[in-house]
């Protein structure tokens, strides 16, 4: 986990009033959320690139049968019939937005699972698209946005799409996803508090009002692949908890904790975006 102490934003007055330093979550971090919400994996074993990807319509021998009556066969008794095939290619498209606005010049991936299978950047209009991926037997695609900067610059730190399958010459739309961050307010970082607690952090703008619904996500930081979801908050900017996430009896539980932006998806817990700073807290008994 990366501490960054250079903390800046589009909301610059937001960002220089939060006690810092404040936690960037990196990419170790989010592939591990990843892994949590996507579950099981497969071996890239399991991807095979399909025939005829040159680009043109191709002829491929289709068919051996017994010949007809009329037709001279071969010397076996069978012939060749050679049917066109229409070279139709795989595409997975979509659109990138910074509070609704076209986003250009941003990094998408194709993933299979926890793999980049091909990456691209968006255009002056926000448009994205990859064309023939590999094809998988067996597992679901799903598109990501993955912010690089170690400098704040008011992103997501991920964002992935509704996941999908392909088939070959089938093409999918993943649709429109705004990359805008939700930022972490309080309990202030490093926090020691009590329960029951308010967690709050600054929504995104209210242009996206009607598709965002937000999660408060919490990790502790001494047990790996345990994560703690809320339920869906719809457009809210804070929530209480309760009780403590993976009670383990101590005194005191020590957690990293974010907000994840959810936009309704039908399965999966996908889409899903996750904010680009973390805080811990501690929450004593």
């Amino acid at each position: 986990m990366h501490v960054d102490t250079h903390a800046k934003t589009t909301v610059d007055t937001l960002v220089s009033t939060l006690p810092g330093p404040l936690l960037r979550r990196d990419e170790a971090e989010t592939e591990q959320i990843e892994a949590l919400t996507i579950g099981a994996r497969s071996p890239a074993s399991v991807l095979a690139r399909a025939d005829n990807e040159a680009g043109h319509a191709a002829q491929t021998p289709a068919l051996s049968t017994p010949a007809p009556a009329g037709i001279h066969p071969r010397a076996n008794g069978t012939f060749t019939l050679f049917v066109p095939v229409v070279w139709r290619p795989r595409l997975v498209s979509g659109r990138v937005t910074l509070n609704g606005m076209p986003a250009a010049s941003e990094p998408v991936e194709l993933r299979l699972l926890d793999s980049t299978v091909m990456s691209t950047t968006s255009d002056q209009s926000g448009f994205f698209a990859f064309y023939n991926p590999p094809l998988s037997q067996t597992s679901s695609y799903y598109v990501r946005y993955y912010n690089r900067s170690m400098v704040y610059n008011g992103r997501l730190a991920a964002y992935l799409t509704t996941s999908f399958t392909l088939d070959n010459g089938r093409s999918v739309d993943v649709g429109s996803f705004d990359i805008a961050d939700v930022m972490p307010i309080a309990p202030a970082h490093d926090a020691t508090v009590t329960l029951p607690q308010t967690f709050s952090w600054a929504r995104r703008a209210p242009a996206l009002a009607g598709a965002d619904s937000y999660t408060l996500e919490m990790e502790p930081v001494n047990t790996a692949m345990h994560l703690y979801r809320s339920d869906a908050l719809g457009y809210a900017d804070s929530t209480v908890l309760a009780a403590r996430p993976f009670e383990d009896g101590a005194n005191t539980q020590t957690y990293r904790w974010g907000v994840e932006v959810r936009n309704p998806g039908p399965a999966d817990n996908l889409p899903l975006g996750l904010s680009y700073y973390l805080r811990t807290v501690t929450i004593s008994r």
